[in-house]
């Protein structure tokens, strides 16, 4: 699982001295005559040998890998450099292979002298890399390696421009002012140029850390109200500056967010099957609780306790189980075996009173409500679009769900009375694998835990109910799978008498559900029908119908 998982690591930064963005485009030229025209920089005279069983290959105006599909093997092409004193290497390579840098099941290999250098997985765009050489002669060497199984995309590395020169130093460096929250951050956005500098290495500095903080990626931090300046100072030129201005304004509401992480992809994986939590405001700073040895599926949060579902066994045989979890000391209170088809998803819906989930054994997804005793599900319908990966009710007992979609997935509204899906929009993220999303009523706010894929960041997001527009708030962690994401956070208790409707006003419409509700035509649950309930008699009827209509109207200016 974790490897099906770890595929979709996300791309990382290249473990070098230096490392150049991915090139934007590129242009077409005519096909290299030979593997040396293939291979060199424009005017470049580097020689290249290749051989073996799968031997390097002109394609276009690159060299290509020849083993793509063959399970444990490699194909490797070499030169000989010389080098003076500052030199470095540098190239241009596409790598279609499998994995993240660090694991690179099947990737483009880079070595010096017999001594790896780099390796690189998965990274479908063209990139250019460079490396210092020490004076002298050095055998150079590029292999792409398969492991033995799997094979992912094109399976085969590119490469490009390779070159011996002085290198390129920074001149300029651009970026752009920017605004935050006390208690938020944000990233300050730059370049340093020209675009192929090979040391683009940069320090921050802040003019006052009373107001804004600065780390040493340049994701600054809020502190307080006001405005200071940030310098980004290039390390191998240091009078290369640019100052950015730093606007923090008032602090906004940070939601506290739980979840289970069936699986950290971390670089040390210590909060791998934990319970965990983080804010939204620094989702990268989590706090792991005791391990759980199966993997949670889904679960929700009610009044101190979290109810979901967890399952073991084996794929082809699965055994679910119902659980309840103390929040606090997040010990589970109470397990037992339970005959409910594959629960992916679950919200708790303040206004009806009711825990609903979202289960189905394929593609073909079912909306039903949870018996908090027994694990039990009773159907309310089919939902009306399949593969519906999330769920989340917010405070006006509105339920939405995301599907899954390997390029864009569709943001839905959900009716809980009938399971009807209406579609929002396009969130514009890939969803892939088991994840979750939840509804915090602190903040107001959807947030979706994404998982992984590799031409995406994952991380927490935010969901605009209105647009589908999705908002990226960071990573989680160092990067995890979360499938159980919740908040503690409930609604006003309080509420507005006689708005029935949960939309924050008493209107004619709050009177009309009033009076259906006391004819039998439609049935009002939780903190509706107790906003309906008027007269405070513990009862909904026409009379307190009556009484919402004439409040609506400005014929009374209370219940009383």
């Amino acid at each position: 699982m974790k490897k099906i998982i770890a595929i979709a690591l996300s791309i990382l930064m290249l473990l070098s001295l230096a490392s150049v963005p991915a090139l934007a485009e590129r242009e077409a030229v005519r096909d290299a005559a030979d593997l040396n025209e293939a291979l060199n920089a424009p005017g470049g005279s580097l020689v290249f040998t290749t051989d073996g069983q799968y031997p390097w290959v002109v394609s276009g105006d690159a060299a290509k890998s020849t083993n793509n599909g063959v399970h444990s093997s490699s194909s490797t092409v070499r030169t000989t450099v010389t080098a003076q004193q500052g030199d470095i290497i540098s190239f241009d390579f596409l790598s279609s292979g499998e994995g993240s840098d660090s694991n690179a099941w099947d990737g483009l290999y880079f070595y010096i002298d017999g001594s790896l250098v780099s390796k690189w997985g998965a990274h479908t765009e063209w990139m250019s890399y460079s490396y210092p050489l020490t004076p002298g002669t050095h055998q150079v060497e590029f292999t792409y390696k398969k492991d033995e199984n799997v094979s992912v995309g094109e399976d085969c590395a590119y490469l490009d421009n390779v070159l011996v020169a002085q290198p390129v130093m920074a001149n300029e460096i651009t970026a752009s002012n920017i605004t935050v929250s006390a208690g938020r951050r944000a990233m300050i956005e730059y370049e340093v140029l020209p675009e192929n500098t090979f040391n683009k290495d940069v320090t921050f500095t802040s003019a006052d850390p009373a107001v804004a903080t600065v780390n040493e990626n340049g994701r600054v931090k809020g502190i307080s109200e006001g405005t200071t300046t940030v310098t980004i100072a290039s390390v191998a030129v240091p009078s290369v500056t640019k100052t950015v201005t730093v606007t923090v304004t008032e602090a906004l509401p940070i939601a506290e967010l739980n979840g289970f992480a069936t699986y950290d992809f971390g670089t040390d994986q210590s909060n791998d099957m934990k319970w965990v939590s983080f804010t939204d405001a620094e989702p990268d700073i989590v706090t792991g609780y005791n391990s759980m040895a199966s993997n949670v599926a889904a679960a929700a949060y009610l009044d101190g306790t979290v109810y979901g579902y967890y399952f073991d066994g084996t794929d082809q045989n699965p055994i679910r189980y119902f659980f309840t979890m103390d929040h606090e000391s997040r010990q589970v209170t109470n397990s037992e075996n339970s005959h409910a088809p594959g629960v992916f998803a679950m919200a708790y819906d303040y206004t009806r009173g009711n825990m609903y989930a979202v289960c189905g054994e394929t593609q073909v997804r079912n909306l039903g409500i949870v018996d908090l005793e027994t694990g039990d599900i009773e159907y309310v319908g089919e939902l009306t679009v399949p593969n519906m990966m999330t769920f989340a009710v917010d405070a006006n007992g509105v339920g939405y769900g995301l599907t899954m979609d390997r390029e864009n997935a569709l943001f839905y509204r959900v009716d809980l009375e009938t399971a009807e899906c209406t579609l929002v929009g396009e969130t514009g993220v890939p969803l892939a694998y088991l994840q979750s999303m939840t509804y915090d009523h602190h903040t107001g706010k959807l947030y979706w835990a994404q998982v992984i894929h590799p031409t995406q960041p994952s991380g927490i997001y935010t969901i605009d109910p209105e647009t589908a527009e999705a908002e990226y708030l960071g990573v989680i962690g160092d990067g995890m799978e979360l499938t159980a994401l919740y908040t503690t956070a409930a609604p006003d208790e309080s509420g507005i008498l006689g708005d029935a409707d949960l939309n924050g006003s008493v209107t004619v419409a709050d009177a009309v559900l009033a009076l259906r509700h006391a004819t039998g035509l439609h049935e009002l649950t939780g903190r509706a029908l107790e906003q309906a309930d008027v007269d405070v008699d513990g009862s909904v009827t026409v009379v307190d119908a009556l009484a919402i209509l004439r409040y609506a109207l400005g014929l009374i200016n209370n219940f009383n």
